[in-house]
């Protein structure tokens, strides 16, 4: 409920946040738009760029002269879960003269770091994922140890999944590993679970035994114990076994065991994305 009196706003929302959250955002903004903004009110608007393989410090670095001489828009970076936002902002009428502009620094932001934007505003990565995969009529199964079925909760937490996924082994085990994905015990043996050797096997095995054109496989130690010297906790191969090549990445992860699995999780979903947009 919401109504205006002697110039003052009043609203009423619910108490539980999902209710209240989809109710401010499509409701409650545009009432105090309409209602209680004088004439000439300009709003304020922002654009995100979600960047991958670069730090902050050298997306930075690469919009050095952009930021040191911003005025409008304003731009700014963050450190997000596998990813560098920035963020463009400025004051405008409406939401086209917001474009127009940050036109001139989007065009110079996108002509510097363009390949490395892999969403924009309120999208991920994990639905550009999704839409390179459905456009291209691609299939994909996963074969995971260490994130224990987390890519694959990822992959299928967005509806139509059942369109490209077909299905995943978690094989924590190396006893699972021989004897569902059919690893040999030899391989396991020479190189250990969590190596090069074993994720690639792992993404071509689950490819090949549910009949999909991507496999992706994941191994590495999440802590807090299990690591060594030569196999430091965080250590985390990410395999991808596609019809015309197979790609593995180690990769190295500070932090706690659940952050080491979630960026196991992001790690996957990026190296996905590559490897679609190239194809």
């Amino acid at each position: 409920m919401a109504i205006k009196l002697e110039g003052r706003g009043y609203i009423v929302l619910p108490g539980p946040p999902r209710e209240m959250q989809t109710m401010f955002q499509n409701y409650t903004i545009p009432w105090i738009t309409q209602n209680m903004l004088e004439e000439g009110y300009h709003k304020l608007y922002s654009k995100v760029f979600k960047i991958a393989g670069l730090t902050e410090s050298k997306v930075e670095d690469m919009l050095k002269d952009l930021i040191e001489n911003q005025t409008t828009p304003t731009l700014a970076t963050l450190v997000g879960m596998g990813e560098v936002q920035l963020r463009l902002t400025a004051k405008a009428a409406d939401q086209a003269a917001f474009y127009e502009i940050i036109n001139p620094v989007q065009n110079e932001i996108e002509k510097r770091i363009g390949t490395y934007i892999v969403a924009e505003d309120n999208e991920t990565v994990l639905d550009n994922v999704v839409r390179l995969i459905k456009g291209r009529k691609l299939s994909l199964s996963t074969a995971e140890s260490c994130t224990a079925g987390m890519l694959s909760a990822s992959l299928t937490s967005i509806p139509g999944s059942s369109e490209y996924y077909h299905g995943s082994i978690v094989a924590y085990s190396n006893d699972i590993k021989e004897k569902l994905l059919g690893i040999p015990a030899a391989l396991l043996q020479e190189h250990g679970a969590v190596s090069e050797q074993i994720a690639k096997a792992m993404a071509k095995s689950i490819r090949e035994l549910t009949g999909s054109a991507i496999g992706i496989g994941i191994t590495g130690i999440a802590g807090p114990d299990g690591g060594s010297q030569e196999k430091p906790v965080g250590l985390v191969y990410i395999a991808l076994s596609g019809l015309d090549k197979d790609i593995v990445k180690a990769n190295y992860f500070y932090g706690k065991r659940e952050y080491i699995r979630d960026m196991s999780v992001k790690a996957a979903q990026l190296l996905l994305y590559e490897y679609i947009k190239e194809e």
